[in-house]
């Protein structure tokens, strides 16, 4: 081992420890020092090494918790998939640090790769649930509703960091006899964790119910102003529409009686009649004595030219 690799070693120990320690701002600072440069190309299993500082800085980055340090954790988790895409740790931290950020979509895919690779991970897929959740609370205009947003500050729905005294350990499955193992003190966290998570829903469900409820009583109070202005609307019409019928009626009423009182046709009509007829009879008598006139003229013809 040469002196460089045994400073680094003793390097990552003290990040450790800070970070044991919750010194998270000295620990970085280790895990920083600990780093193979880009000037150490013959460093070896220098990838590997990295990669592990790499997502010990991000855990300690994501402890941190202002919005400069999730970026950051991100970025070191990046590098780290760059050359080992299959990192369960990498990921789940990239996945926290992008929910931190409100990158909901990215990180659903972080998780979903990782229950991809194991799908019985508990952290992935608690987390995955969680984020549902807080992606099903956001409102239309893009922001959580206020009151189970302050659940969410209070980190009773946002994925939490679970903290571990091996920080670059993997990332063990936990057995079913040790999740039910009522001496554990992790399974009281969690048990106390789980119902602060069924409140937190619970006051979700509250409040979506209540904005449901306002939503449909002010519906309903525009529906009913809207059939009310129609029923007005339908009576004046229809109060309209027998004015008009009335009007036409006693007009028609008024023309009928002023015909019958002066019209000169009405009185003519029988004389135009048998003036009609006398006519036809007087035509028909001079079509009859043209036709014996033309018969007696032949004859006369046949007699002079036999």
């Amino acid at each position: 081992m040469t002196t460089e690799h045994h400073t680094r070693v003793e390097l990552k120990a003290r990040g450790n420890a800070h970070f044991s320690q919750e010194e998270y701002g000295q620990a970085i600072a280790c895990y920083t020092q600990a780093l193979v440069g880009d000037d150490e190309g013959g460093a070896p299993d220098k990838a590997k090494w990295n990669a592990a500082i790499l997502s010990n800085r991000a855990f300690a980055r994501l402890k941190v918790g202002t919005a400069e340090a999730f970026a950051l954790a991100e970025a070191d988790c990046s590098v780290v998939l760059e050359t080992e895409p299959r990192n369960i740790k990498a990921l789940y931290r990239r996945a926290l640090a992008r929910s931190a950020l409100g990158h909901h979509s990215a990180a659903k895919l972080d998780l979903e790769a990782i229950i991809a690779f194991e799908p019985s991970n508990p952290q992935a897929n608690e987390a995955l649930d969680k984020l549902r959740v807080q992606v099903a609370a956001r409102t239309h205009h893009g922001t959580f509703n206020a009151a189970f947003q302050q659940q969410l500050l209070d980190g009773k729905v946002a994925p939490l960091l679970t903290p571990s005294t091996d920080v670059d350990g993997p990332m063990r499955l936990k057995s079913p006899r040790q999740h039910k193992s009522a001496h554990s003190p992790r399974h009281h966290d969690r048990h106390h964790h789980d119902r602060a998570f069924a409140e937190a829903l619970r006051q979700c469900s509250l409040v979506a119910h209540h904005e449901a409820q306002a939503h449909a009583a002010r519906d309903q109070a525009v529906a009913k102003a809207a059939w009310d202005d129609l029923q007005e609307l339908e009576k004046s019409v229809t109060k309209s529409t027998q004015v008009r019928s009335a009007q036409v009626k006693r007009h028609g009423q008024k023309k009928n009686k002023g015909q019958k009182a002066s019209s000169p046709s009405a009185m003519t009509r029988p004389a135009s009649s048998s003036i009609k007829s006398q006519t036809d009879a007087l035509w028909a008598e001079l079509l009859e004595d043209e036709a014996k006139t033309r018969s007696v003229v032949q004859t006369k013809q046949k007699k002079t030219h036999p």
